[in-house]
């Protein structure tokens, strides 16, 4: 499933395409696998990618890393990976960050969208959600 916040930060049509086509992923790996297979798969696109980008400030004070920052054509990309939910820690770094942030959620899609997110994608295989890279 890839939902996306289109009213209040619209993502290009392109990065949509990117991750509505991208191949099946198990939904059974764990965090590092799915950054290394998520990697692999924008690499193979053409992006270059730059996995646990450290920033200093993750928006409440304290250092941290953003899982994927992807860039091609002047295009940057952050993206971070969390289990069932967004963790509010992934929400502060990627708001934090000039790109299209984009969670990638290792269940199925069930919240809202939070503000200053442009999508989520779910690699849930289940019956209301399609599997993503």
């Amino acid at each position: 499933m890839f939902v996306l916040n289109s009213i209040q930060n619209p993502l290009p049509l392109q990065i949509q395409f990117l991750f509505e086509n991208a191949p099946p992923l198990n939904p059974t790996l764990n965090a590092k696998e799915t950054q290394t297979k998520i990697t692999s798969f924008l690499k193979k696109k053409g992006w270059s990618c730059k996995n646990e980008l450290f920033i200093n400030d993750r928006g409440d004070g304290k250092k941290g890393r953003v899982d994927i920052v992807a860039h091609k054509d002047g295009i940057t990309l952050a993206i971070e990976i969390d289990r069932l939910h967004p963790r509010k820690k992934s929400i502060l770094k990627l708001q934090g960050i000039n790109a299209y942030r984009i969670l990638i959620l290792r269940g199925t899609v069930k919240c809202v969208i939070p503000s200053g997110i442009h999508a989520i994608c779910s690699i849930n295989g289940g019956n209301d959600s399609k599997e993503y890279v």
